[in-house]
Parts: structure tokens; sequence; C-alpha cells
């Protein structure tokens, strides 16, 4: 489904991002494009179904190399498949259409870049976004990575195989920021709600006086 500007304030002849949808979207300098549902049912690979939402960055004004300076050309786009947290209990796939440029002096070292986002990181099957709510959900509702895949729209997929050890990588390395960077627990709750004494199966263990949780017996 194409939208165009849909703010009651917008005149209708205006074509452009619709504000509405972008508050929707909830992603900073991000622009919502288009909007597919996959119904339950319909399509084999996504029995529950799917959200798919194209995404576009603004079109800068001017956009200089990185290295010498020299005024970029662009570059035609590359469309970067992300896997984003659930929406309306249903999972969610952002296509992030990524503007790409080219240096036009043929002595710098650089050639061709693409442009960045810190909410979808380079080569990254999930979104910042995505990587948070399975932290959470984790750490507050006793859940397990293999619920978290289907809710991300895998349960198709072998839970042995690239996409469960991808969602696992990046759950690990969430929660071992959260073990350098969070304050303690406030004032009377216990222990295991630091991220530290949680697995990543969900299940909690009891904390150190470090907040780590103790290594298991053999």
């Amino acid at each position: 489904m194409l939208h165009s500007s849909c703010s009651p304030t917008t005149p209708a002849h205006t074509t452009g991002p619709c504000s509405v949808a972008d508050q929707l979207l909830g992603l900073q300098n991000l622009h919502l494009l288009t909007v597919e549902r996959l119904n339950p049912g319909t399509d084999a690979e996504h029995s529950r179904g799917l959200l798919r939402l194209t995404v576009e960055t603004e079109r800068p004004e001017v956009v200089a190399c990185r290295d010498c300076g020299t005024l970029a050309a662009d570059h035609g786009r590359r469309e970067h498949r992300l896997a984003d947290a659930p929406c309306f209990a249903t999972p969610v796939q952002l296509i992030w259409r990524k503007r790409r440029w080219r240096c036009r002096e043929q002595r710098c070292p650089t050639d061709v870049w693409s442009e960045e986002h810190p909410a979808l990181p380079a080569r990254a099957k999930l979104t910042a976004r995505a990587v948070e709510w399975a932290v959470q959900t984790l750490r507050w509702n006793d859940s397990t990575v293999s619920a978290l895949a289907r809710q991300l729209g895998w349960g198709h997929l072998p839970l042995a195989g690239e996409d469960r050890h991808t969602l696992m990588d990046a759950i690990r390395t969430r929660a071992h920021q959260d073990l350098n960077d969070e304050p303690p627990a406030p004032r009377g709750w216990p222990e295991w709600t630091r991220s530290g004494s949680m697995s990543t199966s969900g299940s909690r263990q009891p904390a150190t006086a470090t907040g780590r949780s103790p290594p298991s017996s053999t």
C-alpha cells in the first residue's frame, strides 16, 4: 500500500512523508514509504503473518566523501532487510532503501559507500529496537530465545539454523553492554532484575555481588 502525506493540515495535492505514519514507525530520520500485510495462512514462509514496511531517509542536500571531502555522486539504492520488534502481535520486517554514494575523485581510495543509521546496523539481520525488545522480554517475561524467534517471524526456520544464532549473539552482545553500563538495581528490587543475572534462555539465576551469575556446577 502506497501513501502520500496524510496529515489533515497538509494540502491534498502534496505528496511526501506522512507525519502520522512516521510517528507510528518511531525511528528518527526514517520515513515510512509502503506497508504490506501478509495474512496468516496465505504465505507458507510467514505462518504468523507479516507486516512488511519499506523505509528510507530524507535525501540530504549535499553529501561529501568522508575521506577527501569531494562532492559525492548518487550511486543508486540497495535494499537492507531486517527483522524489527513485533507490532500489533505481528512480526515486522523493515526494508530499508539505503542510499549509496560514489566519490567523484578518481585518486581517492574511497569508491562507493552506503548511508548509515544507528537503529539499522550495517549487515545486521535485526534492528537495534528488535534486539532491545528481545533482551527486555527475556529479562521480564521468562521467555526463551526460541519463543522470541517465533515472535520475530522466524518460527518457520530450523531453530539450530543461522537466524537463531544471529538472535542469540545479538542478545549476548546487548546483555554484556548492560553488565558494563547498567547502574545498580533500585533499592528493594531483587538482584535477579539486573541483566547480569539473566540467562539467554530466559531463566533467572542468583547473582553475585558483581551482578554476574555464578558458573554452574558440574
